[in-house]
């Protein structure tokens, strides 16, 4: 039965756009075949590229809506315990109602756990350890922590005000792998330096912000939060400060010193944007393509890749840093991938328009990515070439429970 919900009242901003989908997550059932379940109590943020972030919760349904102002979003799903199947990217213009922003959460299959001590050995908690894009946590009294994470390699860091923060640690988990002993020292009497980062104005988040010793040149790096601000605590001493993101130009390189315990505020930054949008709609004999996955590359840089699915009306966006050139593509099983080579985009806040008119394949190869222990594997990326292994004839991503297609010529 439907749950009846009343007198849930909302003030919209003038000119808001209303983004509404449903979230659900992988289930395994009696016989090992998996579905999907409504999740409820999934956090939904609509990340600005530019301003604070807009959060909703989904209801008992799986339901969730957000109003939010014009401007370029990526929505990003937290639950602990789950990782997101992917991101959606929206590019939102004023009054447009887009609905079926749906996404599934996959059960973590590993996790990580480990201590935090003070230099003689006493245990330090409340620090928060945090893994960028899978979540965070805080250590408990006796400074033990358990954060539960998919498979992959994971930067995981661990911060307290106050005390020196140590380097962070790289770590790589297999499925089911429950690794342990992944600990930090941390020392208190620190130096801190705090501040905040906007762009005309507005808070600017997921900058990395980077203090670098002047004495020993040893680096250390912190993301800012949602509303742009940011804390360091150093070893005493005297450092250069600059702060960086993708598709904004570098700040200006400040220079402080600290003492034992000095506390510096007020070191804030404004960054300029230098982002080009791309946007697009993708059809099947003018017919809108939901659920079509969106790449977007970088030739020149293999590390660099976002990707989305089309909307109900077919349509796609990104924001990506300006003065490049980009290579898209999409993928969905049964039809031929598309491809276009863009030239240098230069930094606007008017879209550059790709459409994609896609065919279905007369040939299909499918099947199902496992690791060695017979676990279904999700995100896993697959590609087919020619005989001569020059040509890419199809790329997809598997599913949530490991399946993939490839659509032949």
């Amino acid at each position: 039965m439907g749950d009846n919900v009343q007198n849930q009242n909302f003030n919209l901003p003038a000119g808001a756009n209303q983004v509404s989908g449903t979230v659900r997550r992988v289930v395994t059932n009696a016989d090992g075949s998996t579905g999907l379940a409504s999740f409820a109590g999934v956090q939904v943020t609509a990340v600005p590229t530019v301003g604070n972030p807009v959060t909703t919760v989904t209801g008992n349904n799986g339901q969730y809506s957000l109003s939010l102002p014009a401007g370029n979003y990526t929505v990003r799903l937290a639950r602990e315990g789950f990782t997101p199947s992917g991101q959606t990217s929206l590019n939102l213009s004023i009054t447009e109602t887009v609905t079926g922003v749906n996404f599934e959460l996959v059960p973590n299959p590993s996790s990580i756990s480990g201590r935090v001590s003070n230099p003689d050995g006493s245990a330090v908690g409340e620090v928060t350890i945090n893994i960028p894009g899978v979540n965070s946590v805080v250590t408990t009294a006796s400074g033990t922590y358990t954060i539960s994470v998919p498979e992959g390699t994971h930067q995981i860091s661990a911060f307290r005000s106050g005390f020196v923060s140590p380097a962070s640690q790289s770590v790589a988990v297999s499925p089911g792998q429950n690794l342990t002993g992944i600990n930090f020292s941390m020392s208190a009497n620190a130096g801190q330096v705090s501040g905040r980062v906007t762009s005309s104005g507005q808070a600017l988040s997921n900058v990395t912000v980077t203090s670098r010793s002047l004495s020993t040149n040893a680096t250390l790096t912190q993301s800012t939060n949602d509303e742009g601000r940011f804390t360091l605590s150093v070893r005493p001493g005297r450092y250069a400060i600059q702060v960086s993101r993708p598709g904004f130009l570098p700040s200006r390189i400040d220079t402080v010193n600290l003492g034992p315990g000095q506390q510096l505020t007020g070191l804030n930054y404004s960054l300029t944007e230098n982002l080009a949008r791309v946007r697009g709609t993708v059809s099947n004999n003018d017919a809108p393509m939901r659920n079509v996955r969106v790449t977007i590359t970088r030739p020149d840089d293999p590390t660099f890749e976002q990707s989305t699915l089309t909307l109900v009306n077919g349509s796609y966006s990104f924001a990506v840093p300006a003065g490049n050139s980009y290579r898209i593509q999409t993928s969905i099983s049964g039809f031929g991938n598309r491809t276009v080579n863009t030239n240098v985009l230069p930094p606007s806040t008017t879209p550059v328009e790709f459409n994609f008119e896609i065919t279905p394949n007369p040939a299909s190869i499918a099947g199902t990515v496992r690791n060695e222990s017979g676990a279904n594997l999700s995100n896993v990326r697959i590609r087919a070439f020619d005989s001569n292994q020059s040509i890419m004839i199809d790329s997809t991503v598997t599913s949530s429970n490991g399946t993939y297609s490839l659509g032949l010529p």
